[in-house]
Protein backbone atom coordinates (compact mmCIF):
# COMPACT_ATOMS: atom_id res chain seq x y z
CA UNK A 1 0.00 0.00 0.00
CA UNK A 2 1.48 3.67 -1.15
CA UNK A 3 1.93 5.97 1.49
CA UNK A 4 0.27 9.09 -0.23
CA UNK A 5 -1.32 10.77 2.67
CA UNK A 6 -0.21 10.61 6.30
CA UNK A 7 -0.28 11.90 9.84
CA UNK A 8 3.44 12.12 9.59
CA UNK A 9 5.35 12.58 6.42
CA UNK A 10 8.66 12.65 7.50
CA UNK A 11 8.35 8.80 9.28
CA UNK A 12 9.56 6.97 5.90
CA UNK A 13 7.53 3.71 7.71
CA UNK A 14 9.24 0.48 8.84
CA UNK A 15 11.80 -1.13 6.76
CA UNK A 16 12.33 2.08 4.75
CA UNK A 17 16.09 2.91 3.16
CA UNK A 18 18.36 4.65 5.31
CA UNK A 19 20.15 7.30 3.21
CA UNK A 20 23.20 6.38 2.53
CA UNK A 21 26.46 7.06 4.94
CA UNK A 22 30.15 6.37 4.18
CA UNK A 23 33.04 7.56 1.85
CA UNK A 24 31.56 9.81 -0.82
CA UNK A 25 28.29 10.51 1.52
CA UNK A 26 28.94 12.87 3.68
CA UNK A 27 26.70 15.25 5.58
CA UNK A 28 26.85 18.69 4.72
CA UNK A 29 29.57 20.52 7.31
CA UNK A 30 29.74 23.61 8.80
CA UNK A 31 31.49 26.76 7.56
CA UNK A 32 35.38 26.23 8.60
CA UNK A 33 38.32 28.30 9.02
CA UNK A 34 39.62 27.68 5.39
CA UNK A 35 36.07 29.50 4.16
CA UNK A 36 36.74 32.30 6.32
CA UNK A 37 40.42 32.57 5.56
CA UNK A 38 39.75 32.55 1.91
CA UNK A 39 36.83 34.70 1.58
CA UNK A 40 38.57 37.41 3.39
CA UNK A 41 41.71 37.19 0.96
CA UNK A 42 39.20 37.41 -2.05
CA UNK A 43 37.83 40.07 -0.42
CA UNK A 44 40.88 41.63 0.46
CA UNK A 45 42.40 41.09 -3.10
CA UNK A 46 39.05 42.44 -5.14
CA UNK A 47 39.29 45.39 -2.87
CA UNK A 48 43.23 46.33 -3.34
CA UNK A 49 41.92 45.81 -7.74
CA UNK A 50 39.36 47.78 -7.63
CA UNK A 51 40.94 50.49 -5.66
CA UNK A 52 44.18 50.41 -7.99
CA UNK A 53 41.73 50.19 -10.93
CA UNK A 54 40.37 53.60 -9.97
CA UNK A 55 43.68 55.16 -9.64
CA UNK A 56 44.56 53.63 -12.88
CA UNK A 57 41.66 55.55 -14.70
CA UNK A 58 42.65 58.58 -12.18
CA UNK A 59 38.86 58.59 -10.65
CA UNK A 60 39.00 59.31 -6.73
CA UNK A 61 37.53 56.27 -4.43
CA UNK A 62 34.16 56.93 -3.45
CA UNK A 63 33.53 56.85 0.29
CA UNK A 64 31.57 54.06 2.08
CA UNK A 65 28.47 54.96 2.51
CA UNK A 66 26.95 55.07 5.83
CA UNK A 67 24.30 53.39 4.66
CA UNK A 68 25.76 50.20 4.13
CA UNK A 69 27.42 50.20 6.99
CA UNK A 70 23.66 50.52 9.31
CA UNK A 71 22.21 47.82 6.78
CA UNK A 72 25.13 45.04 7.33
CA UNK A 73 24.77 45.59 11.05
CA UNK A 74 21.17 45.42 10.94
CA UNK A 75 21.32 42.28 8.79
CA UNK A 76 23.76 40.85 11.07
CA UNK A 77 21.67 41.49 13.98
CA UNK A 78 18.78 40.02 12.22
CA UNK A 79 20.51 36.87 11.77
CA UNK A 80 21.58 36.62 15.20
CA UNK A 81 18.03 37.04 16.24
CA UNK A 82 16.66 34.44 13.67
CA UNK A 83 19.75 32.09 15.12
CA UNK A 84 18.07 32.38 18.99
CA UNK A 85 14.72 31.83 17.50
CA UNK A 86 15.39 28.86 15.33
CA UNK A 87 17.81 27.33 17.82
CA UNK A 88 14.72 27.46 20.31
CA UNK A 89 12.52 25.90 17.76
CA UNK A 90 14.51 23.12 16.97
CA UNK A 91 15.10 22.43 20.16
CA UNK A 92 11.11 21.73 21.03
CA UNK A 93 10.54 18.21 19.33
CA UNK A 94 6.61 19.51 19.32
CA UNK A 95 7.53 23.33 17.93
CA UNK A 96 9.85 21.76 14.85
CA UNK A 97 9.20 23.21 11.59
CA UNK A 98 9.50 21.90 8.48
CA UNK A 99 12.58 20.77 7.03
CA UNK A 100 12.23 23.99 4.62
CA UNK A 101 13.15 26.10 7.18
CA UNK A 102 16.68 25.37 8.67
CA UNK A 103 17.78 24.26 4.94
CA UNK A 104 16.93 27.88 4.20
CA UNK A 105 18.18 29.55 7.23
CA UNK A 106 21.36 27.34 6.37
CA UNK A 107 22.03 28.81 2.98
CA UNK A 108 21.08 32.31 4.07
CA UNK A 109 23.61 31.43 6.75
CA UNK A 110 26.44 30.32 4.75
CA UNK A 111 25.71 33.39 2.06
CA UNK A 112 25.60 35.86 4.91
CA UNK A 113 29.05 35.15 6.06
CA UNK A 114 30.87 34.88 2.98
CA UNK A 115 28.98 38.47 1.66
CA UNK A 116 30.01 40.06 5.06
CA UNK A 117 33.64 38.46 4.87
CA UNK A 118 34.08 39.46 1.51
CA UNK A 119 33.11 43.05 2.47
CA UNK A 120 35.20 42.83 5.37
CA UNK A 121 38.05 41.78 3.55
CA UNK A 122 37.43 44.26 0.42
CA UNK A 123 37.20 47.23 3.07
CA UNK A 124 40.47 46.20 4.88
CA UNK A 125 42.28 46.65 1.39
CA UNK A 126 40.19 49.71 1.12
CA UNK A 127 41.38 51.33 4.49
CA UNK A 128 44.92 50.30 4.09
CA UNK A 129 44.89 51.86 0.10
CA UNK A 130 43.82 55.12 2.85
CA UNK A 131 46.50 54.91 5.59
CA UNK A 132 49.49 56.82 3.39
CA UNK A 133 47.00 59.60 2.63
CA UNK A 134 45.71 60.72 5.79
CA UNK A 135 47.14 63.83 5.63
CA UNK A 136 43.68 64.94 3.37
CA UNK A 137 40.57 64.96 4.74
CA UNK A 138 38.11 62.96 2.12
CA UNK A 139 41.17 60.18 2.44
CA UNK A 140 40.68 59.96 6.46
CA UNK A 141 36.86 60.00 5.95
CA UNK A 142 36.89 57.32 3.47
CA UNK A 143 39.15 55.63 6.07
CA UNK A 144 36.28 56.39 9.03
CA UNK A 145 34.29 55.00 7.31
CA UNK A 146 35.83 51.71 5.81
CA UNK A 147 36.95 50.87 8.90
CA UNK A 148 32.62 51.59 9.49
CA UNK A 149 32.32 48.86 6.67
CA UNK A 150 34.99 46.57 7.87
CA UNK A 151 33.28 45.56 11.22
CA UNK A 152 30.00 45.63 9.72
CA UNK A 153 30.97 43.06 7.58
CA UNK A 154 31.79 41.16 10.67
CA UNK A 155 28.79 41.90 12.08
CA UNK A 156 27.03 40.18 9.45
CA UNK A 157 29.40 37.49 9.46
CA UNK A 158 29.49 36.78 13.30
CA UNK A 159 25.17 36.69 13.06
CA UNK A 160 25.14 34.54 10.09
CA UNK A 161 27.41 32.68 11.31
CA UNK A 162 25.81 31.87 14.26
CA UNK A 163 22.38 31.35 12.35
CA UNK A 164 24.14 28.38 10.20
CA UNK A 165 25.28 26.94 13.77
CA UNK A 166 21.71 27.02 15.21
CA UNK A 167 20.65 24.59 12.13
CA UNK A 168 22.60 21.94 13.86
CA UNK A 169 20.54 19.36 15.31
CA UNK A 170 21.62 16.56 17.08
CA UNK A 171 21.31 13.06 15.76
CA UNK A 172 18.47 11.06 17.26
CA UNK A 173 19.88 7.85 18.84
CA UNK A 174 16.71 5.93 19.26
CA UNK A 175 16.02 6.20 15.40
CA UNK A 176 18.78 3.96 14.78
CA UNK A 177 18.02 1.11 16.33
Amino acid sequence: MSRVFDDDPDDPGPGAPRPPQGPGHERLKPAGVGLVVVSLLVGMLGGAAVASLFELVEVPLPVTPWTMSGMLVVLGGAAALGSVWLSRRLADPRRRPDFEVPVAALVVGRAGLVTGLLLAGGHVAYVLWQLGRLEVPINRDRAVAGAAAVVAGLVLAVGAWLLERACRVKDDESSEG
